[in-house]
């Protein structure tokens, strides 16, 4: 079980890094994503192709002050389960984030 307090540090710990990340240069596909509020969009590709870094420009150019990034190989998130996302959940609607951003999240169980 992760406490909702590491949900918090982690999401202001991982935000905090954001800010300071240099995003490399822009893809040349950004410009094709559409700003698509209200839908679901997955990313994919091979291992180091560069998916994390067009979420991250993703984020930047349309979302830069709505969206909620959580990474979740992120060390504190080790072990999450199934149950602990209603924990995660309550700490988005504290923020009173409505775009989320999650990253690696396939290795959640389940």
């Amino acid at each position: 079980m992760i406490p909702q307090q590491t949900f918090n540090r982690v999401i202001d710990s991982q935000e905090s890094t954001f800010k300071q990340k240099t995003l490399g240069i822009e893809r040349e596909k950004l410009s094709e994503i559409p700003n698509a509020t209200g839908f679901a969009s997955i990313i994919t590709g091979i291992r180091r192709c560069g998916k994390s870094t067009l979420q991250l420009q993703i984020q930047e150019k349309y979302f830069a002050k709505e969206g909620l990034y959580l990474h979740f190989e992120d060390p504190r998130l080790s072990g999450m389960e199934i149950a602990d996302f209603e924990r995660l959940y309550a700490e988005i609607l504290a923020r009173k984030t409505k775009i989320l951003f999650f990253d690696e999240i396939q290795i959640v169980e389940g």
